[in-house]
């Protein structure tokens, strides 16, 4: 519930502690189901089960049954084209340097006087 108040549509969860190397060869799998087979969550968790099932180090249903898909369940997700290079575009970049630029510049400057002395002190 703490994801789907916020706004999540569905969560995938397992029902108990479950193998962490299993786990993320399940979850490349339902990504890869969910967004380059264009299935719905259910049916890509479904598919991601089944494929995880027919390797024999993961046969046992310890390792795939405990996972199960709460929330809307049939609604597909399509990927928007280009995001990330709409985000990190060239505007982008160049604004985030500039911002990074301007930051440190005042603490450099300060530095350099601390290490310098003040300007115009007679030294003793």
């Amino acid at each position: 519930r703490g994801f789907m108040y916020p706004g999540a549509s569905s969560v995938v969860a397992s029902l108990w502690k479950v193998d962490d190397e299993a786990t993320a060869e399940l979850m490349k799998e339902f990504y890869r189901n969910l967004l380059d087979q264009g299935m719905t969550p259910a049916q890509a968790l479904r598919a991601a089960q089944n494929s995880i099932r027919q390797k024999p180090q993961w046969r046992a249903p310890f390792y795939w049954a405990g996972f199960t898909l709460q929330g809307e369940y049939r609604q597909t997700i399509t990927p928007r084209p280009g995001f990330l290079s709409s985000l990190f575009n060239l505007k982008t970049v160049a604004g985030g340097a500039l911002l990074l630029l301007l930051a440190f510049v005042p603490l450099w400057y300060r530095r350099r006087r601390r290490n310098n002395g003040s300007p115009g002190r007679a030294a003793s």
